[in-house]
């Protein structure tokens, strides 16, 4: 069993969460480093409800969450 950094998920820690509490990344920042997780351009933010978009893999989009919120784009109060 693997014990999975923040943003992934699955049996070998190779699948990425789509939705990441900002706090997660925010306190791993070395874990998802620069190279592997990048800030949206500006005027790119699809994420809702002050959540954060990142960049991974080169062009796929994921939003950390507000602690209230959850959701692909962060659309889910909780």
């Amino acid at each position: 069993m693997c014990y999975c950094l923040p943003g992934w998920m699955g049996t070998r820690c190779n699948d990425v969460r789509k939705s990441v509490p900002n706090q997660e990344i925010y306190s791993h920042k070395k874990a998802l480093n620069s190279r592997a997780l990048k800030a949206c351009p500006d005027g790119v933010n699809p994420c809702l409800n002050d959540g954060s978009c990142f960049i991974f893999n080169g062009n796929q989009l994921m939003c950390a969450c507000e602690e209230d919120y959850t959701g692909d784009l962060c659309e889910i109060q909780s």
